[in-house]
C-alpha cells in the first residue's frame, strides 16, 4: 500500500533552489533513510512532508493532500522530531514525553495515559520518568524526545539525525527501538549519516544531491559504490559479516582540482 506520495516537489529561498523536484512513492510499514551529502536537501525534504516549509509539488497521505488538512489533523497523523536541541524547559520526562499528546487534548484521559505510559515503556524512561529532562544524558534525552512524538501515534514519523552525537549503545538502542516500532505498522522517515547504520536498519534509501534525487530503493541496491561515489565522492565496499551489513568507506575520491595540483 502506498502511504506517501510526492509529486514534483521543490522548496526554493529567495532564488536559491533547495530541492528540485523530487517524485517518490513510499510504503507503510517500512524504515526509510534519507542521505547525502551536507547541504543536499535532507532536512528540507522532512520540513516539506511535515508542511512545516513552503513548497510547490504535491505531496499526498493516503490519497490526501497534506497541506489541505487542518493543522489538528496534521499533529495527529505526521510525529516530525528536527534535530537534537536542549530542552528549554525543567519538565520531568512525564510531562516532556505527555506533550505527545497535546492534539488529543479532548481525548480520553484513561486511554492517554495508557500511551503515555506504554510510550515510556518503550523508550526505556520508566526510572527516569521522575527526572528533569534537562538532568538527562545525551541517549537518554533522545529517548525521552522519540517517546514524546511515539506518544503521539502517529501514522508517519519523520526524524532528522535522531541518533547524531550519540554512542554507538544508544544508537542501537535507538535503532532497534524504531524497527520494533515499525514492525506494529509505523513508517518512519530519517535523516541518516551512518552508511552502516543505514545498511542493517533501513529497508528503502533516498539518495539526495544537490536539491535533487540521484536514487531511490531497497537499501542493498542503492548502498554501491557507484552511488556512494557519485554522493559523497568516496570510494567504499558493501559488505556482509554474520548476517549483518556494513559499508566501508575506503578512501576519497580526488576531485579535478586536486589531480591538477597533484
Amino acid at each position: 500500500m502506498i502511504l506517501l506520495k510526492i509529486d514534483e516537489l521543490s522548496v526554493k529561498l529567495g532564488s536559491s533552489t533547495i530541492l528540485n523536484a523530487i517524485t517518490l512513492e513510499l510504503k507503510q510499514g517500512q524504515i526509510i533513510g534519507l542521505m547525502g551529502a551536507n547541504g543536499s536537501g535532507k532536512s528540507t525534504l522532512l520540513k516539506a512532508i511535515a508542511g512545516l516549509i513552503p513548497h510547490s509539488g504535491e505531496i499526498c497521505l493516503r490519497g490526501q493532500v497534506i497541506k489541505k488538512l487542518s493543522l489538528r489533523a496534521r499533529a495527529k497523523t505526521i510525529g516530525y522530531l528536527g534535530q537534537s536541541q536542549l530542552p528549554s524547559w525543567s519538565l520531568s520526562v512525564r510531562d516532556f514525553v505527555a506533550l505527545g499528546r497535546l492534539p488529543f487534548k479532548d481525548g480520553d484521559k484513561i486511554s492517554a495515559k495508557k500511551i503515555l505510559e506504554k510510550s515510556i515503556l518503550e523508550c526505556d524512561l520508566a526510572d527516569l520518568s521522575d527526572r528533569l529532562v534537562t538532568q538527562l544524558s545525551g541517549g537518554e534525552l533522545a529517548r525521552a524526545r522519540i517517546a514524546r512524538v511515539i506518544a503521539g501515534e502517529p501514522t508517519i514519523l519523520l526524524l532528522d539525525e535522531p541518533i547524531a552525537g550519540l554512542d554507538p549503545l544508544h544508537q542501537l538502542e535507538i535503532m532497534h527501538l524504531l524497527q520494533n516500532k515499525v514492525s506494529e505498522g509505523l513508517t518512519v522517515i530519517l535523516v541518516l549519516h551512518d552508511l552502516s547504520l543505514a545498511a542493517r536498519f533501513t529497508n528503502r534509501l533516498v539518495l539526495l544531491k544537490e536539491g535533487r534525487m540521484l536514487v531511490a530503493g531497497p537499501t542493498g541496491l542503492v548502498l554501491n559504490s557507484e552511488n556512494l561515489a557519485e554522493a559523497f565522492k568516496i570510494n567504499s565496499q558493501y559488505c556482509v559479516t554474520d548476517g549483518i551489513p556494513y559499508v566501508l568507506p575506503t578512501y576519497p575520491i580526488k576531485t579535478l582540482s586536486d589531480r591538477h595540483k597533484g
